[in-house]
């Protein structure tokens, strides 16, 4: 069994790859799983997975008959279907990798050491969520089902065995450590812009530190009402956020675009001095709202040296599981042989 992977991840690939493709796929993801189960049938293979998330597009095919030159042929022409412009101008940032990479990488992207948080607790979800879609729409095979869920499992229970979910474990982790760093006072009223995955855990990790003063909207406003319930947090309609807005605010934009005009309304002056977080993809953060000399404009780039500062801390711990992935990858394909 023969199985490749075509992958375009943060390691190597322009921010801007993800700030399209990531804001194309979240329109059209059912059909792009429907495409795909057609392709799958069209190019007579065996398997095919896909998973989409805001730092990378990872495909991976699987076949018993096909050589993995042949794999490569059809891996680039699906993706030319599915996401046409989109990935024809960034190809040549692909990375492409035969069977045994190709499952080393899937272990230590589901145990957390690839992505760019190491650690990072929402990628083994989105593994999880996507392998469920992909399974729902019969577009994996007997192998990669099996390769699949023992990532699942080897990421789980090597997370517990080294701990690597310590220091920054998501995007979500970030404000309050950067706050922290900077000597801010942590305790002003946060306004949260996003009612997702993401969202969520800024308002866990806020929780987590009693900070309560905390306003939440997005554009579900019945979804926002329903979790500021959950955490007892003040829910607040898109376009009242003028009437909150007091100066000296912090800002935490979860969102994953689109709803950005609504800061617009931000008028600062000296009196008033905001503190923006844009974990938006692509930014939702206005341009001349960032160029307001009062306003402390945060990106993910500009938190770079807290990241890196935690990989550091971690790097005993990832070579570790770098070479326990590679001692796991013979018990894989000896499973592999048994269906």
């Amino acid at each position: 069994m023969n199985i490749l992977s075509i992958r375009l991840t943060h390691h190597k690939t322009p921010n801007e790859f993800f700030h399209k493709i990531y804001k194309y796929f979240r329109r059209h993801d059912e059909n792009i799983y429907k495409k795909l189960t057609i392709l799958k049938k069209i190019y007579n293979i065996d398997g095919v997975f896909l998973l989409s998330t805001c730092h990378r597009m990872e495909l991976y095919l699987s076949s018993a008959e096909k050589s993995e030159r042949d794999l490569l042929s059809i891996g680039t022409k699906i993706l030319r279907i599915l996401f046409h412009s989109y990935f024809t101008k960034y190809i040549d940032y692909a990375e492409i990798s035969n069977t045994n990479k190709s499952i080393a990488h899937l272990l230590a992207v589901t145990v957390g050491i690839n992505s760019l948080i190491i650690g990072e607790v929402d990628i083994i979800e989105q593994v999880k969520e996507s392998y469920f879609i992909a399974k729902k729409y019969n577009n994996t095979d007997k192998t990669l089902n099996l390769i699949l869920e023992y990532a699942d499992d080897f990421g789980r229970r090597l997370r517990k065995e080294t701990k690597i979910e310590t220091g920054l474990t998501s995007f979500a982790s970030i404000p309050l450590e950067y706050l922290k760093n900077q000597h801010y006072n942590l305790y002003k009223r946060y306004i949260i812009i996003g009612s997702g995955m993401l969202g969520q855990r800024v308002i866990k990790n806020l929780k987590k530190e009693n900070i309560n003063n905390i306003f939440l909207l997005s554009r579900n406003y019945n979804k926002v009402t329903v979790m500021a319930k959950e955490f007892n947090i003040t829910a607040v309609e898109i376009k009242k956020i003028k009437s909150i807005l007091t100066g000296n605010d912090i800002i935490i934009s979860c969102s994953a675009g689109g709803v950005i005009d609504i800061l617009c309304q931000l008028k600062s002056t000296k009196e008033k001095k905001y503190c923006i977080f844009d974990f938006g993809i692509p930014p939702n953060i206005p341009k001349e709202i960032q160029k307001i000399r009062e306003i402390n404009y945060i990106s993910l780039e500009a938190c770079r040296e807290i990241i890196a500062k935690d990989l550091k801390i971690k790097k005993e711990k990832i070579t570790f599981l770098k070479n326990y992935i590679y001692q796991d990858i013979k018990n894989i394909k000896k499973l592999m042989h048994t269906i």
